[in-house]
């Protein structure tokens, strides 16, 4: 008698119970969802934002190929951040440009997969860089190593070993620069 007159309930109050109970469960999902893709959106974009900006870039020297080539720079880059661990990189040098898309495999290394932009209409240029990433702390410096892979016969591209070798390197405003790209998600 006692659970007779403590749960009796009707059609609608079980129609709006389930109702109830399904929207709150679909609710937090979707909030719980969200809040997991934004916090790894921004590890990601806390990794890889500081790869962003404007690059110098240097080949290595003739008779050491360990020994860069300072005197001037071969090159000019510009990196950009796109999205998870996906960047954009375009350099220029001499008369030539190529872009690149650059994924990161880890915070320090990465694949390039680039593109000359044709000088003819059945030039068809393009290959895959290696690229490893240091940051030099105390000189407030950020370098990326560049190193095409050969190609099926062991060439590069038509060009000798060290010829394929780069170093772009960038110089970092402030370590304030590096904390406010960081704060950013």
């Amino acid at each position: 008698m006692l659970i007779e007159t403590c749960c009796n309930f009707g059609k609608f109050e079980l129609v709006n119970g389930l109702f109830i109970g399904i929207l709150s469960s679909v609710l937090a999902t979707i909030i719980v969802l969200t809040s997991q893709y934004l916090h790894r959106k921004s590890v990601f974009k806390k990794k890889f934002l500081i790869l962003e900006g404007e690059y110098e870039g240097y080949g290595y020297s003739d008779s050491d190929p360990t020994k860069l080539n300072t005197n001037e720079s071969q090159s000019n880059a510009s990196i950009k951040y796109i999205e998870r661990n996906k960047l954009k990189i375009y350099v220029k040098h001499d008369e030539r440009k190529w872009t690149g898309d650059l994924i990161m495999e880890s915070e320090n290394f990465g694949t390039i997969v680039w593109k000359y932009d044709p000088e003819e209409e059945d030039e068809h240029n393009f290959g895959f860089k290696r690229c490893y990433v240091w940051k030099d702390n105390d000189a407030n410096k950020l370098f990326l190593y560049l190193i095409g892979e050969s190609q099926l016969d062991g060439t590069y591209n038509g060009l000798l070993e060290g010829d394929n070798k780069e170093l772009l390197k960038r110089i970092l405003k402030s370590n304030r620069e590096v904390f406010i790209k960081n704060a950013l998600f």
